[in-house]
């Protein structure tokens, strides 16, 4: 999916292409701090935080979505979102 919103953005210099774009990398650094958070925990044994945790990541990735898309011309809330997630 980065792939294809990136050749879209790159191609058209659209604001949805954009969103097609970025989204998807939000998404994907969501799902690398997913497993990482995952496997932390299991190691941890701590199994019940580890079942909330993917109730958790959809509710942050829900809100993000929704933020990214109020204020979709402010590059910051992009960069910080992701950001966050890559730490």
């Amino acid at each position: 999916l980065v792939g294809i919103g990136s050749g879209a953005l790159h191609a058209s210099l659209h604001a949805v292409a954009q969103a097609g774009d970025e989204l998807p990398m939000l998404y994907a650094a969501a799902m690398l701090a997913y497993c990482c958070a995952d496997t932390f925990l299991i190691k941890k044994g701590m199994l019940r935080a580890s079942g909330v945790l993917p109730w958790i990541t959809a509710l942050i990735t829900s809100v993000n979505t929704l933020v990214y898309v109020a204020s979709r011309d402010d590059f910051c809330i992009f960069a910080a979102t992701f950001s966050l997630y890559a730490s």
